[in-house]
C-alpha cells in the first residue's frame, strides 16, 4: 500500500468494523510486477440475521487505465479550451474583409491597454460588439462594460 494512503485506509477500516455497511474506496498498491497503481475496492459485510460477522467480502479492480484515461481527456479539454480562444477571439464578430481584419487587430491592441476608447459609426455598424470584444479581451482587473448612445449629441465639426 502507498504510505500516504495507509491513514486514510485504516480509518476506514477501522469505522467499518463499528458501523456495518457496504463501502467504496481507491487506494494504491504496489502491483506484483513492481509499480504502484490505483485500485478500487469495494467492501461488503457479510452477518447472520442478528448482525454477527460471518466474513467480509472485497472486489478489487485496477484503475490505472482510467485515471491515465482521466487525466488525459483534462489535458486534452485544457487544450482544446486554449485552441478555441486562440481561433475564436472574436465570436460575435464574424467576416473576413479585409477591414474587419484591419478592426480586429486594432481591437486586440487596445484591449492590451488601459486606455479609454470612443467608437463611432452608423447605427447598425456593430459598435457595441466591438465595445463587447475589447472589454472581454482586457488584461486588467474586471470591471464592468460601461456604454453610452450619444444620439442627440451635435457632432463636433458641425459646432
Amino acid at each position: 500500500m502507498h504510505p500516504d494512503d495507509f491513514d486514510r485506509v485504516k480509518a476506514l477500516v477501522d469505522h467499518s468494523v463499528t458501523h456495518p455497511a457496504a463501502y467504496e474506496m481507491e487506494m494504491r498498491l504496489r502491483k506484483s510486477d513492481g509499480p504502484i497503481a490505483g485500485f478500487w475496492f469495494g467492501i461488503t459485510r457479510f452477518a447472520t440475521p442478528r448482525d454477527t460477522l460471518i466474513r467480509w467480502y472485497l472486489a478489487c479492480t485496477d484503475i490505472n487505465d482510467r485515471k491515465s484515461a482521466e487525466e488525459r481527456l483534462q489535458q486534452e479539454n485544457v487544450a482544446l479550451r486554449e485552441e478555441i480562444d486562440k481561433t475564436s477571439m472574436f465570436e460575435e464578430i464574424v467576416g473576413t474583409s479585409p477591414a474587419l481584419t484591419a478592426l480586429l487587430s486594432r481591437v486586440s491592441k487596445v484591449a492590451g491597454s488601459d486606455s479609454t476608447v470612443l467608437i463611432t459609426g452608423e447605427t447598425g455598424t456593430g459598435k457595441e460588439l466591438v465595445a463587447r470584444a475589447i472589454h472581454r479581451r482586457f488584461l486588467g482587473p474586471p470591471e464592468p462594460l460601461w456604454s453610452s448612445t450619444a444620439r442627440h449629441s451635435p457632432r463636433p465639426d458641425s459646432v
